[in-house]
């Protein structure tokens, strides 16, 4: 009878632990980066990357600014390249970083276990003249297809910056105001 106490028990335990996981992990976020050139279509490894986290979802369900945003004025829900520009500028100089993730050679790396809210993605080194927009991202996302998504793809506009050519003088030619090739002959002749 002992036996059979502790295998119900067991197994009402197992049930609850399958029930409840799946739940709590559907709470958290998964973003897997890709870094593709798109001069090239070539992965981009070694791209260093410090990821912000923006805002938080509160009980309520409500977006609210993390520590070092919370002065943030910025507009988030419009993500102009110039407002992506402003909230890079706002989270360097009052925010610290939650990741620093440096891309393998296939142009990748993964975040898990992210709670719900904004992260910002920020390129940090200068590698190879390469430039990789800001982007910011929500977890979760909502899809009109499949509803709220918690694992998102984050494949951020990568392009060369290529050297300025300085331009060369042009060199000046002095104007053309008249030719005596062709009006000595003809003159030699009516002479």
């Amino acid at each position: 009878m002992k036996k059979k106490i502790v295998l119900i028990s067991l197994t009402l335990v197992m049930f609850i632990f399958l029930v409840i996981n799946p739940v709590y992990a559907a709470e958290l976020g998964v973003i897997n980066f890709t870094a593709i050139n798109n001069s090239n279509a070539e992965s981009i490894g070694n791209l260093e990357v410090s990821v912000y986290k923006v805002s938080k979802q509160d009980n309520d369900g409500n977006f609210i600014f993390e520590i070092g945003f919370e002065n943030c004025e910025i507009d988030i829900d419009n993500l102009s390249e110039e407002n992506l520009d402003k909230l890079k500028a706002f989270a360097k100089s009052n925010a610290e970083p939650l990741y620093t993730k440096i891309t393998d050679s296939q142009g990748k790396f993964t975040l898990e276990n992210l709670e719900l809210g904004s992260y910002l993605l920020i390129q940090e080194n200068n590698l190879d003249s390469i430039n990789m927009q800001t982007m910011l991202i929500t977890v979760p996302d909502l899809t009109i297809e499949n509803g709220l998504k918690y694992e998102l793809q984050a494949k951020p506009k990568i392009n060369e910056i290529l050297p300025e050519v300085p331009e060369e003088p042009l060199e000046e030619e002095l104007p053309a105001t008249g030719t005596l090739e062709w009006l000595v002959p003809v003159l030699g002749i009516i002479g």
